[in-house]
């Protein structure tokens, strides 16, 4: 059975986002165009230009070395500028980039192949009118004659086919390029594979990867999406179509209220992650934008640019950049996964804004998007994820995170004017997969704790407890959402965990309740400190916490008498920045408290 077999669970609210008004009081348009996706990938392309080699290699001025494909992505950015008239200085660097690049592919010898191909297609395709016949067809034979299954990794000559994953779905584009641009036709091994990948996907129309990392879902359909922009007509193609159709819908509900995509899982919080939302929601732009669908058409292309424009505070306002959500200097690569250097992931995020400046039609207008319109809660059952929107306020939880990365419980408030950190845009593990100067000693989400005879027992460090969880949405309106996340445990001592969620713009209120044996309950509060280089100030008041930082409030305050208040005096780190623990503490198994941003 194929997902799309089953209804798309989303389409009621769908339905009832197009049945809202379009023009809103107040709305107003980013003013973007496509010349900003530009904007964001020019300064990157600069940079890298200065740490190529003689042989035309991208050296991370870093790490001292060529990371994986990061050469491959300076092609894709950088021929693409050139295309857009822009970067004409930069043509010899990037034909030697090319050069290079495309000999390594073709002679075995790029150990992430797969990640090869459609950069490339796209430097022949931005770049071959400038070169000689005879380089052009060097171009045409290193790219055009190798066999996949020879060249890429993520194939079943080396593995079973049950392990194939993500890495095999970027192939496709590049393969698909290849034919659209009569280099060679590799239809049947493309659709040798996507069997496998379709019954990967759910019903919402997301791709499962292995641990369920929002970052992967994207990446296959972004990849999805390219070889359809290529012209595959092959016989999987309406099933993809569907797919894609699915998932842009989910992504334009369950994305922050800042543009942000989703915290959650491996290779987080880098900005490539946002480009490919930019690029999807382009991409489903135009979808729309050709059925004469504009209301969506429009909200697509207002959440393709409020993803672009979530990222230009580290990209663009900051020197030097900065290729993850944090400010710290770029040579700690405080939060990067190993694999996640400075010019591998800086260029993948010029290369995948690339692709939305592909994508998009200047034509669409910006409407109002579902964050601008009314509140909801979105549920993705397979991503253990729940998301609420109210206007420009949105939260996230994990029900049941993967430790590696994350912990469970409220671990996103956001509100779109202030800066995603100041709350929280991250859960903090213990056990991080990710570098950072020294883990936090305990894992923190915003969420309940609970005494017992071994010491405090925490919702965001008992994934291995929650036997079942569940979400009863009480109220959905423009200005307020009500929500339960219920937890049930294999736990002696507390056996059911109850967070009630009211969301309102700027506000939240929380009451926890804990059902078992136990005396005591406790809130933890992660307080910023610092995010690498600016510095936060926190305050302890009568009835909370203030954090003070870069013109914005936060505060956390109790809702009624008889707990106490504190602060662990700890430093915790997550991809995003450092934080102190503040909690609130009381006797009996309830207790209240509020958390507001300023805007």
């Amino acid at each position: 059975m194929f997902p799309v077999d089953e209804p798309y669970p989303f389409e009621e609210k769908v339905k009832n986002f197009l049945k809202e008004t379009s023009t809103l009081p107040g709305f107003e348009p980013t003013g973007l165009t496509r010349t900003y996706y530009l904007d964001l990938i020019e300064p990157i392309v600069r940079q890298a230009v200065t740490w190529q080699d003689d042989k035309g290699a991208i050296i991370d001025p870093f790490l001292q070395r060529e990371q994986d494909h990061v050469t491959a992505r300076f092609v894709g950015a950088c021929s693409v500028l050139i295309g857009a008239g822009r970067c004409r200085d930069l043509l010899e660097p990037c034909l030697r980039a090319m050069d290079y690049a495309c000999e390594r592919l073709y002679n075995g010898e790029a150990k992430t192949a797969d990640f090869y191909t459609r950069e490339l297609m796209m430097g022949y395709i931005f770049l071959k009118k400038y070169i000689s016949s005879e380089r052009l067809q060097r171009w045409r034979k290193w790219l055009g004659t190798f066999e996949p299954e020879r060249i890429y990794k993520d194939v079943v000559a080396h593995k079973p086919m049950s392990q194939v994953y993500n890495w095999n779905v970027y192939t496709f584009a590049g393969e698909q390029m290849k034919k659209h641009q009569g280099l060679a036709d590799n239809t049947r091994y493309i659709e040798r594979y996507i069997p496998r990948h379709i019954s990967l996907f759910t019903p919402y129309g997301m791709y499962r990867d292995p641990g369920n990392p929002i970052t992967y879902d994207l990446s296959a359909r972004f990849n999805f999406a390219i070889m359809l922009n290529y012209g595959y007509e092959g016989k999987y193609r309406s099933i993809i179509d569907e797919l894609l159709r699915r998932g842009g819908l989910t992504t334009l509900f369950y994305l922050s209220s800042k543009g942000e995509a989703p915290f959650g899982g491996r290779s987080n919080q880098y900005h490539f992650v946002e480009a490919m939302v930019a690029a999807l929601c382009e991409y489903e732009a135009r979808r729309y934008h050709q059925m004469g669908n504009e209301k969506l058409a429009g909200a697509f292309k207002r959440t393709a640019h409020l993803a672009a424009l979530s990222v230009r505070r580290w990209l663009v306002d900051v020197r030097p950049f900065r290729h993850i959500k944090n400010f710290f200097p770029p040579e700690t690569m405080h939060g990067c996964d190993s694999y996640g250097g400075y010019s591998k992931y800086s260029l993948t995020a010029a290369s995948f804004f690339a692709v939305a400046y592909l994508f998009a039609d200047d034509g669409i207008t910006e409407q109002p998007a579902p964050i601008d319109v009314r509140g909801y809660v979105m549920v993705l059952p397979d991503f253990h994820k729940v998301f609420a929107t109210v206007g420009d306020t949105h939260i996230e939880i994990d029900t049941k995170a993967d430790h590696s990365y994350d912990a469970t419980g409220l671990g996103r408030f956001h509100r779109r004017s202030v800066p995603s950190e100041l709350a929280l845009s991250s859960s903090i593990t213990c056990g991080p997969k990710y570098i950072v100067e020294k883990p936090s000693p305990r894992s923190f989400a915003i969420a309940p704790s609970w005494l017992s005879e071994e010491g405090w027992c925490s919702l965001a460090e008992c994934e291995r407890s929650i036997k079942g969880w569940s979400v009863n949405v009480l109220k959905e309106s423009k200005d307020e959402v009500i929500f339960r996340v219920i937890y049930e445990l294999s736990n002696e001592r507390v056996t059911r965990i109850t967070s009630e969620y009211c969301l309102r713009e700027g506000t939240l209120d929380v009451t926890e309740i804990l059902e078992g044996e136990t005396s005591r309950i406790r809130v933890t509060i992660p307080l910023l400190l610092s995010d690498g280089e600016h510095k936060a100030e926190v305050k302890i008041e009568e009835t909370g916490f203030t954090v003070e930082y870069l013109g914005h409030v936060y505060r956390a305050q109790l809702i009624g008498n008889g707990a106490s208040i504190g602060r662990l005096n700890i430093v915790a780190p997550n991809r995003n920045a450092e934080y102190d623990i503040g909690y609130f503490e009381s006797e009996g198994k309830i207790i209240r408290y509020r958390l507001s941003l300023n805007a």
